[in-house]
């Protein structure tokens, strides 16, 4: 696509600095043979013929130190006209000035042909001139003003000689960009309008995106691009550097050259490394304690206690999805404590829990949540012999009937509240304990903390 830009939209960046050169720009205005006899009355032989020189006298107002490819012998400045003997036949005369071509004499452009003797008179104009500084991004484009190319630096700079009033048609092109043209004229009134400073339009290509996940963003040298609904988006044509991003997905990054023809970016994105920890089984360890109330009081309180349950046990974490979990485990319980002894012994049991447990993600991932959960105990219960431990007064003598029973089968509940901070687990349990063997009566309420550590 091909903008028309006008000179005088173009305005002074800042802290862009440049230096407009001021100079003079030198053109032939007219060449004439004249009847003047200086060439045959100071006559001066060229060396490499041996023929007579012509004389060209060359008029020019104020401008010293001009310099005549050709010359034979010493030239002759006067105010306003350089004397300069040529070799008869010669069809052009360069002008020079500080070691630099500035103009050239044609003599076949006006019908002059150089004969021996005879004397001419080239008038040369001089008009003031400024350099029109370029900046060109990309620094490698080609750019032609009014049909003749300006050379760019490394860094995209490049200048113009301009004249006052004179109109100038510009045309850049680039490898990847949109091509551009648009015309400026130098203004002697505002010599900031001096500077251009032009960015090209990189060309985009219809890029489609496949990949394994639904929902994604494109991302492209760091800026975002919207996807259109059929996977689509427009990117700059050459080398990119393309990041597809998804919740709970490590990014997708690659560069990538696109060419000029529609194409089609395929990517395969894998679950980030937390997410896929947060939802692989896990294993803990847990410690935990509390008091033991039997099941019936009339009052669930400390006061009321018959024993102090202590466990430790191990769990498997078990994801559904980031909000159900299945927690399997194996513990043993100790019951410590002179009124929950029977027959001067302790009792103890090992037992499965099995809870199924709700979970409220804190944050983004499961690296932190809150959870409650709930399920059976199974297992067995005993006394261990503590014979050598002083029998206290409260200590509790089994029945006949209870004897009689003494089935060691374990069995119970439990209700939890956990927080989950990374691998930190704090929570408190109500559980539910019944062993006819170890735990006489209808059973305990056993309020509990507990701490644990998952890997």
């Amino acid at each position: 696509m091909k903008t028309r830009i006008m000179r005088n939209l173009f305005l002074f960046i800042a802290g862009f600095i440049s230096v407009s050169a001021y100079g003079q720009s030198i053109s032939v205005e007219s060449v004439e043979e004249t009847t003047d006899i200086t060439a045959s009355k100071y006559e001066r032989k060229d060396p490499a013929s041996g023929k007579s020189c012509a004389l060209i006298k060359v008029e020019i107002p104020s401008v010293d130190g001009l310099s005549f490819n050709g010359s034979v012998g010493k030239i002759q400045h006067l105010t306003g006209v350089y004397y300069v003997y040529v070799a008869p036949g010669i069809k052009k005369l360069p002008v020079g000035q500080n070691n630099k071509v500035v103009c050239e004499v044609n003599f076949e452009k006006y019908g002059i042909s150089i004969e021996q003797k005879h004397t001419y008179v080239v008038k040369l104009a001089v008009t003031q001139s400024t350099d029109v500084v370029f900046k060109i991004t990309p620094a490698n484009a080609v750019l032609t003003v009014n049909g003749n190319p300006v050379t760019l630096d490394g860094e995209g700079f490049g200048k113009f000689s301009c004249e006052p009033g004179e109109t100038y048609d510009y045309t850049l092109t680039a490898t990847g960009y949109d091509g551009m043209d648009g015309s400026f004229a130098y203004s002697e009134e505002d010599e900031s309008q001096n500077t251009l400073n032009i960015d090209m339009e990189r060309k985009t290509v219809p890029v489609t995106f496949s990949c394994n996940v639904k929902k994604f963003d494109v991302i492209v040298n760091d800026e975002s691009h919207p996807l259109a609904n059929n996977g689509i988006v427009r990117i700059p044509v050459g080398k990119n550097l393309i990041r597809i991003v998804a919740p709970e997905y490590t990014d997708w990054e690659q560069e990538i050259v696109i060419p000029e023809t529609p194409y089609t970016v395929s990517a395969t994105m894998k679950k980030s490394s937390s997410v896929s920890n947060d939802y692989r089984s896990r294993f803990g360890i847990v410690l935990g304690g509390g008091i033991g109330i039997p099941f019936g009081t009339d009052k669930y309180e400390i006061d009321n206690a018959a024993g102090y349950p202590v466990k430790i046990g191990f769990e498997g974490e078990i994801f559904f999805n980031r909000w159900l979990t299945f927690r399997p485990g194996l513990e043993a319980i100790f019951y410590g404590g002179h009124d929950i002894k029977i027959d001067d012994k302790s009792p103890y049991a090992v037992d499965v829990p099995v809870l199924f447990n709700v979970n409220v993600p804190l944050g983004k991932f499961n690296r932190n949540f809150f959870t409650i959960g709930l399920g059976p105990l199974f297992g067995f219960g005993d006394l261990l012999d503590t014979k050598d431990v002083k029998t206290s007064d409260n200590s509790r003598e089994a029945s006949d009937t209870d004897k009689k029973d003494d089935s060691k089968f374990f069995v119970g509940g439990r209700v939890e509240a956990r927080i989950i901070i990374n691998h930190i687990m704090i929570g408190a349990s109500v559980d539910y304990h019944y062993c006819k063997k170890v735990i006489l009566g209808n059973g305990l309420i056993a309020p509990m903390v507990t701490l644990g550590y998952r890997f």
